[in-house]
C-alpha cells in the first residue's frame, strides 16, 4: 500500500470529519461503516465518535486483498 496522507493535527483522538478526510471517504460513507460495524475502532465521546490514530492505521493494515477484515477491525463502543 501507498504512504497515507498526513492528517492535520494528529491529536490523539480524531472526530469523524478527520478520519473521513484521512481516508479520503464521505462522511456518510464512514458513518454506514460504524453502524455495520465494518469500520475502523472508535470510542464514543458523550454522542459523538472519536477516533485513536493508531486503531485507524492498524485498520488500514488489516485489510486484505479481497475485502474482508479480522475481528479486531470491528469497533469498540466504550
Amino acid at each position: 500500500m501507498g504512504s497515507s496522507p498526513a492528517a492535520p493535527t494528529r491529536q490523539p483522538l480524531a472526530t469523524t470529519e478527520e478520519v473521513a478526510a484521512y481516508l479520503q471517504l464521505e462522511i456518510g460513507t464512514l458513518d454506514q461503516w460504524a453502524w455495520q460495524g465494518i469500520g475502523p475502532r472508535y470510542t464514543k465521546a458523550g454522542r459523538r465518535r472519536r477516533y485513536r490514530w493508531e486503531d485507524v492505521d492498524d485498520w488500514l493494515r488489516s485489510r486484505s486483498s479481497d475485502g474482508e477484515q479480522s475481528a479486531e477491525s470491528r469497533p469498540v463502543v466504550a
